[in-house]
């Protein structure tokens, strides 16, 4: 047989195999190329199971959110998100007191009325003559997702109100930041305040 029969032999033999597994094979090439690379480049999948799609990246908000900070598994059930939302952090045994509300309640806010004198005060992030206390619920900085309550300050410093030592005392320039975080509460307190009825000289705190 010459050489030339012997290819068209060969060419014939090669469009008869093409023929009998044509379509399952062009569908299972179409299949793989939606899925993103074709059957020769995908690994074998066993008889009888069914080929699991290549991983798609995250969401760069997906990818965010997981990095985020998340509540410390010294945080009891009940504050491990504040009023907002947003996650409480606290050192390894932390101790919450008994007194102050969950992490999750809205921070208590006294309404007034109050005077144009103390909201002055207020604007100059004091607290002044307002009779009022500024206490971080369980010594929790509002970096930590912690809430600011007004108290009486009567009632500020009595027994079990601060069990333990706070955040504040016991890292490096924690004083600093519980100043500033009480400084831009009044602040925020006095910008509040709004005058009911006009020119009544009577300022009420409408709330967060």
């Amino acid at each position: 047989m010459s050489g030339a029969a012997a290819n068209t032999l060969e060419e014939s033999a090669a469009r008869a195999a093409a023929m009998r597994s044509g379509p399952a094979s062009t569908e299972q090439a179409l299949a793989a190329e939606l899925r993103g690379g074709t059957a020769e480049s995908r690994p074998p999948v066993p008889n009888g199971s069914t080929p699991r799609p290549p991983t798609q990246p995250q969401p760069v908000q997906q990818q965010q959110a997981h990095a985020g900070v998340r509540p410390t598994a010294s945080v009891p059930t009940g504050n491990q998100f504040n009023y907002r939302g947003e996650p409480v952090c606290a050192p390894e045994g932390h101790r919450f007191n008994s007194l102050d509300p969950p992490m999750s309640r809205p921070p208590k806010v006294a309404p007034g009325p109050f005077t144009a004198a103390q909201r002055a005060e207020f604007l100059e992030g004091r607290g002044g003559h307002s009779g009022l206390a500024p206490h971080h619920r369980h010594q929790l900085p509002l970096r930590d997702g912690g809430v600011i309550d007004e108290i009486p300050r009567v009632e500020h410093n009595v027994s079990g109100r601060h069990p333990a030592s706070s955040v504040f005392n016991n890292e490096a320039g924690g004083s600093s930041l519980r100043q500033r975080e009480i400084y831009q509460h009044w602040r925020a307190k006095g910008l509040r305040l709004v005058e009911r009825p006009p020119g009544s000289g009577r300022w009420l705190d409408p709330g967060l």
